[in-house]
């Protein structure tokens, strides 16, 4: 399979002139985070994790076969108030989301999915806009995930058509 990349950027290298754009070329912009968008998602080949656009480093869909949770894992507080994410940005490999939290700290945060793994990884930075000695962070953690053991939408056999219903008109 590497072969066939590499013999693709070459290509594509020889056509235009230019080398590909890079993954941080194709990172898309900054967008303000409104109440009726969702957060960027990630996706490996293992499954799908979902950003919150409540908390600057939550995640809320987390849907890895045959593990899921659909509620808020993380709820992050500075010096005891919850930090919402302003600007969210999309990239292939990581979404990012950034604000500010009412102390005047800088939060970022970044989530990504290990690459052929099921591991969700977490970053998050903070720079102090002010001259405020110490801040508190505090993240509360909800680690609930279920295991799903019972697909009924899907069959063992792939010609099983014992548990579809019958649209009868």
């Amino acid at each position: 399979m590497m072969s066939y990349y590499i013999f693709i950027l070459v290509l594509v290298y020889v056509v235009t002139g230019s080398p590909p754009p890079t993954l941080e070329e194709l990172r898309g912009d900054w967008q303000p985070n409104l109440p009726v968008t969702d957060g960027p998602s990630i996706n490996n080949f293992y499954g799908s994790v979902g950003t919150n656009t409540d908390d600057i480093l939550s995640i809320n869909s987390y849907a890895i076969p045959p593990w899921t949770s659909g509620i808020d894992s993380v709820t992050t507080l500075i010096d005891g108030e919850r930090v919402q994410p302003s600007h969210h940005q999309w990239a292939s490999f990581e979404a990012c989301r950034r604000g500010l939290s009412q102390s005047g700290v800088n939060v970022t945060s970044r989530v990504r999915m290990a690459f052929e793994s099921t591991a969700v990884l977490m970053e998050l930075s903070l720079v102090p806009t002010r001259t405020q000695a110490t801040h508190n962070l505090t993240l509360l953690l909800v680690p609930l995930v279920e295991q799903l053991t019972d697909f009924p939408w899907v069959s063992k056999y792939p010609n099983d058509t014992s548990k579809v219903k019958q649209n009868k008109q």
